[in-house]
């Protein structure tokens, strides 16, 4: 799937390997859409990371699916 948000980039479904959280990112711009509770929330990767007090590097997850 083309990313909604930048129109170029692959979006992926992905396994953040220390948490084993399971989110969606976008190759290409790096916006990240996850569910919290019964909503589903949008942020970039930097600031996910930054949440779960992660590095934000693509090493740090395993890529499960393209979308």
């Amino acid at each position: 799937m083309v990313c909604e948000f930048c129109q170029q980039g692959i979006v992926y479904k992905v396994e953040v390997n220390i948490t084993q959280e399971i989110i969606e990112i976008c190759d290409e711009c790096d916006t990240v859409w996850f569910q919290e509770r019964e909503c589903i929330k949008i942020t970039n990767f930097n600031q996910y990371m930054s949440n779960k007090k992660l590095a934000s590097r693509w090493s740090e997850i395993t890529i499960l699916e393209e979308q």
